[in-house]
């Protein structure tokens, strides 16, 4: 008859550490993959958002025919920057018609008190301005990203030019990123440029 020989205490404790640090490694490794993840899906949601304003805001500004008072800049002589943008356009953004203004809407750029970027379509006063006081919202990217926007006329460029510039932050981050090195991490804030152009009408009179 075989004896078997059984396990010491020693082996035992051995085997268990071993098995505990396999378990903490796949453990770790898949925690590390899930968060890379989450992040990567995040910025491709911030990216998404920022590029559909872009978008809107070339579509709407080109066709432009008035800008609110407080953006036209009489020969400045320093670049000028503004957080809102406030302008008529074309109601119907696909059909421009500049020399008809009946058809026309008052539309304002802007991060709101609840923290989105939107597009507001603003009511009209008697006069024929805008009355921002009133009218409809489009959230453009959302408050969770703590978006920012900047209209800037920089006097290098045409005067029918502006350059808009959109931050959001990330608020995942792959584990193991501290809040030292989140500040320069490439994941934790997504800044995108683009240039606007209005075809009617001028920012620098």
């Amino acid at each position: 008859m075989i004896k078997k020989k059984a396990l010491t205490l020693i082996e035992l404790i051995l085997a268990l550490l071993l098995l505990s640090g396999i378990l903490l490694a796949v453990s770790g490794s898949t925690l590390f993959f899930v968060t890379q993840i989450k992040a990567n899906l995040e910025k491709s949601e911030i990216l998404n958002q920022i590029n559909y304003f872009l978008e809107d805001a070339k579509l709407r500004c080109v066709s432009a025919t008035e800008l609110s008072g407080y953006f036209i800049v009489p020969s400045p002589a320093a670049d000028v920057e503004m957080n809102q943008l406030i302008f008529r356009g074309e109601a119907n953004i696909y059909q421009v018609t500049p020399d008809i203004v009946s058809d026309n809407a008052w539309y304002k750029y802007y991060v709101n008190a609840g923290g989105n970027l939107v597009l507001r379509t603003c009511g009209t006063t008697l006069l024929g301005g805008p009355n921002c006081a009133t009218g409809s919202e489009e959230v453009m990217v959302e408050a969770k990203f703590v978006p920012t926007v900047n209209f800037i006329y920089e006097i290098s460029s045409s005067p029918a030019l502006l350059k808009v510039r959109v931050t959001a932050e990330n608020k995942n981050f792959p584990l193991g990123s501290t809040i030292e090195a989140d500040k320069a991490y490439p994941y934790s804030r997504i800044t995108k440029e683009a240039g606007i152009r209005f075809w009617f009408i001028d920012i620098v009179q």
